[in-house]
């Protein structure tokens, strides 16, 4: 059995994006691991530079771990025949460092993660951790759209310029997608 990553950032686009990973892990027989990261917070000043203690960091990962138990629990309860194994993980660090580095160590075969849509200017300006995990990891990436809704794919249109491949291993993760979801390229 695979293990599909959902990270997750508790916002609408990222409840939508967990409730799709559901619905393909539901599909392909996988379990899910949820992540949620969030960043160690440090203020500062001209004098003065405030650091969490440990314990206050232990503290903000337990009521992350609680707050994403919540959240994991009412995204099943959209699947009442769910039969999806879920476990999930709270960090703090750099998200695309920590979501790579997650994916590694489980042997992640696929990460669906959301898009907040901001617009191509900001995307292009700050990017976004989707586009910078999408550029960064050799997994599969599903990036769901905030309104998309899950729906097996019968055909996967693959955009190509003609000039060839050095390293046809690029094209593994398209064609383990079009066999996960038995579909045409």
């Amino acid at each position: 059995m695979g293990i599909l990553l959902c990270p997750v950032d508790f916002s609408e686009s990222s409840k939508n994006s967990l409730n799709y990973g559901i619905a393909t892990a539901q599909l392909l027989g996988y379990s899910v691991h949820v992540l949620y990261i969030f960043q160690i917070p440090v203020a500062s000043s001209d004098a003065f530079v405030f650091v969490p203690s440990n314990e206050e960091l232990e503290s903000m990962k337990n009521s992350y771990e609680k707050k994403l138990e919540e959240f994991i629990l009412e995204a099943l309860s959209h699947f009442p025949s769910n039969e999806v194994k879920t476990s999930f993980e709270v960090r703090y660090g750099d998200v695309e460092s920590e979501i790579l580095d997650i994916a590694e160590s489980l042997k992640i075969e696929l990460i669906i993660m959301g898009i907040q849509g901001k617009g191509i200017l900001t995307e292009k300006l700050i990017g976004s951790t989707a586009t910078r995990v999408l550029s960064e990891s050799t997994i599969p990436t599903l990036v769901v759209p905030a309104k998309a809704q899950f729906k097996v794919p019968k055909n996967i249109l693959f955009a190509y310029d003609n000039k060839g491949y050095a390293n046809k291993s690029v094209l593994k993760p398209l064609l383990w997608v079009a066999k996960a979801f038995d579909s045409h390229i």
